[in-house]
């Protein structure tokens, strides 16, 4: 069998490693792979979001199994390509797929179905969408606690996370990142739960669940606060010796 997995990270060549230990593993390509992965699978130099390549190159090297792993190919719709030619593919199709890419489109999922999820505000203003923001560090309880704020576009939702935002920071940097490609946001308060990834396998009739990770996100962000702190001091000991 020969497979195709689509990416170039640490979470793609874990995969290929894993897909190696198979019997049923012919050769194995990675799109675009990196150093790392060269020594486990075959690199061929075409981007994840080169859908029409990714595609072509499917159909040419005879691609029995394809896994499509980052998220923006997933948004766009790649699986979905394979699979109107044949390719059986690990990964969601478009639709599914927007559950992660539009967080706008997810967090009103869970209201309509009352599945609980922290709070939202979906803003296409950034002076409202900032004025919310610093409102949160005006009530005690979420004093302290981070905001996130994600970036709604056609692709993957990209998000930054403001630690304890005070009512008079800046928030001017965060306009750049965040507006850049679109003009809505979507901001919350994220306070002492456990954030919980977990993969099924799903058929028509079947679903199958993988063993879930989890972690504590007060603990997640006392450990960015201390990468914060170090990386100051690091600047700090280089201005001073450039000095």
């Amino acid at each position: 069998m020969n497979i195709m997995v689509v990416g170039g990270g640490g979470r793609e060549h874990a995969i290929i490693k894993k897909l190696k230990e198979s019997p049923q593993a012919g050769r194995i390509y990675a799109l675009p792979g990196n150093g790392g992965i060269a020594a486990d699978a075959e690199c061929v130099p075409i981007g994840a979001m080169e859908l029409d390549r990714i595609t072509e190159f499917a159909l040419g090297n005879d691609i029995d199994f394809a896994v499509v792993a980052p998220d923006d190919p997933l948004a766009a719709g790649l699986v979905d390509m394979l699979h109107e030619k044949g390719i059986r593919c690990f990964g969601p199709e478009k639709a599914a797929a927007r559950i992660e890419s539009s967080k706008s489109f997810a967090k009103e999922l869970m209201k309509k179905y009352g599945i609980p999820t922290a709070d939202y505000r979906v803003f296409d203003d950034y002076e409202q969408a900032s004025g919310y923001i610093k409102t949160l560090a005006r009530f005690p309880a979420l004093k302290g606690l981070p905001a996130e704020v994600f970036r709604l576009s056609s692709g993957n939702a990209a998000n930054v996370v403001l630690l304890a935002p005070a009512p008079d920071c800046d928030l001017s940097a965060y306009r750049e990142v965040v507006f850049l490609e679109s003009p809505a946001v979507v901001a919350l308060p994220t306070g002492r739960a456990r954030l919980v990834a977990n993969a099924d396998l799903c058929g028509r009739e079947r679903l199958a669940s993988l063993p879930h990770t989890r972690a504590d996100m007060a603990e997640v962000f006392s450990a960015l606060r201390a990468a914060e702190g170090t990386l100051r001091g690091m600047d700090a000991a280089e201005a001073g010796r450039g000095a």
